[in-house]
């Protein structure tokens, strides 16, 4: 059965693709119950297992400008401009879910 749902998980399959993964001379109502539990809860098993795993940081937020200096006390200075960059980034932390 686990290999079942991970093939539904990861292949997207619809209940018609998970009734073709049984056998033949599998109960044909147990077929369709079962590929209907698990189409109605990839969508929730999907954000369960994202939400659990590893990740690098995520960019949530992005803001830049450049700014050029118009005025100065010396020319080399004046025409040198400057990027400013801020970006808020969301790092996820594994908590168990009971």
């Amino acid at each position: 059965m686990a290999i079942l749902i991970d093939e539904a998980l990861f292949e997207s399959l619809s209940a018609q693709d998970i009734v073709g993964l049984f056998p033949e001379d599998f109960h044909k109502s147990l077929k369709q119950l079962v590929a209907t539990v698990i189409t109605k809860n990839i969508p929730r098993w999907k954000e369960s297992v994202g939400s659990s795993q590893i990740s690098l940081p995520r960019l949530t937020s992005l803001d830049w400008r450049i700014d050029v200096k118009t005025s100065s006390d010396t020319f080399v200075r004046m025409a040198v401009p400057s990027v400013i960059v801020d970006m808020e980034v969301c790092a996820f932390s594994i908590s168990p879910k009971y």
